[in-house]
């Protein structure tokens, strides 16, 4: 997924983890919409978010539970960047942290 999609994503998903409710979302004003509309309409015709129009100058975006999945995905990836494995002669697995 493009990187402006992810981070349109990612900014409606930390709202609803900051309020801790899936219907907290952000408001997109007409510059944003008009800029980001081809990905607000790819990430909503995914079932990633929803937009309610409010008007012709706004719009308010939540995620849902696939977006969840997607931005989670994404972070434990980047949590999995960090490490490396070892496998050892006797078969044992051991995790490093990279510094």
């Amino acid at each position: 997924m493009k990187q402006e999609r992810l981070d349109v994503l990612e900014r409606v998903y930390n709202e609803a983890i900051e309020f801790n409710s899936m219907d907290s979302g952000i408001i997109v004003g007409l510059d944003e919409l008009v800029e980001s509309n081809f990905d607000i309409q790819y990430l909503e015709k995914a079932e990633y978010i929803e937009v309610k129009f409010e008007g012709f100058k706004r719009a308010y975006i939540t995620i849902t539970a696939k977006g969840v999945d997607v931005v989670e995905r994404m972070q434990e990836k980047e949590d999995d960047d960090e490490y490396i494995t070892l496998i050892h002669f006797d078969g044992y697995e051991e995790r490093m942290k990279i510094y």
